[in-house]
């Protein structure tokens, strides 16, 4: 353990499809008012769009993948500078053509994001929020669902199970999970094929 750290932690891997039953058992255990979900964020240096990358393209073990891949990356090289002195890295890319096709898209991602800049935080709000709102109006105006059930819809489309908690500690019902399970697997679902098709047409 690092000196600097007070205290160690321990981190557990677990499939990406089950993370919603992990954070609900989590919540449920401990209670929702005294549970959080946090992001972390990253700067977008080589090793992290490695990763990022290696885990939308669809590979298998993309986890265990994308740490391989990130840790040919020696110091703050780029992308470029790492593959102009490393035999090993050029050796293992070219085992496998996906490998390739990962290795192909990473330095447009890092250009594309340069490029946007701040205007792609903004349009990734938009894009998260209009649908959100669009469905919990269309459902309450279009199609007359109680606002449990619209809400529980909305969690769903999100697939976070932990706002699925709230909401049904909140109106004190499991009517909201009567929306949840559709919208839930629904989402699922686009969000694994949409990650493959937008990495293919980059």
């Amino acid at each position: 353990m690092a000196k600097a750290r007070v205290q160690s932690d321990i981190d557990t891997d677990f499939e990406y499809l089950r993370k919603d039953d992990v954070i609900a058992a989590e919540a449920n255990d401990y209670g929702y008012d005294c549970f959080a979900k946090i992001e972390t964020f990253g700067t977008m240096l080589a090793k992290n769009v490695l990763k990022g990358c290696t885990k939308v393209s669809g590979i298998e073990n993309h986890v265990a993948i994308g740490a391989k891949l990130a840790n040919f990356i020696t110091g703050n090289n780029s992308l470029k500078q790492e593959w102009e002195i490393n035999p090993d890295l050029q050796s293992y890319v070219h085992s496998d053509p996906r490998l390739e096709k990962i290795w192909d898209i990473s330095p447009s991602f890092i250009a594309g994001f340069k490029e946007v800049g701040v205007s792609l935080f903004i349009v990734g709000a938009l894009a998260t929020a209009i649908p959100l709102l669009a469905g919990l109006l269309m459902a309450r105006y279009l199609f007359k669902f109680h606002p449990a059930l619209s809400l529980g819809c909305t969690a769903g489309a999100r697939t976070t199970t932990a706002a699925l908690g709230a909401i049904q500690d909140a109106v004190e019902s499991d009517t909201p999970a009567l929306g949840y399970t559709v919208t839930y697997a629904v989402g699922n679902t686009l969000l694994i094929i949409w990650g493959v098709v937008i990495v293919l047409l980059m």
